[in-house]
């Protein structure tokens, strides 16, 4: 009798903290939005998330979009055990016309990472831009 009281109890306790701490309890998704400022069309070949040095796979939907100068797409969802990380986003693309292979890291630069509450603040999501002398 004792032992279905503790059980009761704890499972009110689990639930409880699954209702008011929702972002930590379930994935965190996001999306990227990939506009094409190369001058030339762009073929995305895979979104990849890092966190401290880690990979995390996650991204749907995010290989062979074609995306047209000037243009840009929303279509990959990313997830992530929490919203408030740390991250870079690795962009692995063609360059349609020149047939060039790429692979950048945004924000642009070495071992930089995006704010912690950077897509929290801008919608749930990342924006990285292709520019010309990228491809």
């Amino acid at each position: 009798m004792q032992f279905k009281n503790i059980l009761a109890v704890a499972m009110a306790l689990f639930l409880g903290i699954s209702v008011l701490m929702p972002g930590k309890a379930m994935a965190y998704t996001f999306g990227v939005k990939v506009i094409n400022q190369s001058g030339q069309k762009i073929k995305v070949r895979a979104i990849r998330i890092h966190k401290a040095g880690a990979i995390l796979t996650g991204c749907t939907d995010d290989n062979n979009i074609v995306i047209s100068t000037g243009d840009y797409t929303l279509s990959p969802q990313c997830s992530a055990g929490f919203d408030k990380w740390k991250r870079s986003i690795e962009l692995n693309f063609t360059c349609v016309a020149n047939g060039y292979k790429r692979q950048l890291r945004f924000p642009r630069g070495t071992n930089k990472f995006f704010p912690r509450d950077h897509a929290q603040k801008n919608g749930d999501k990342y924006i990285v831009k292709v520019k010309p002398n990228d491809c």
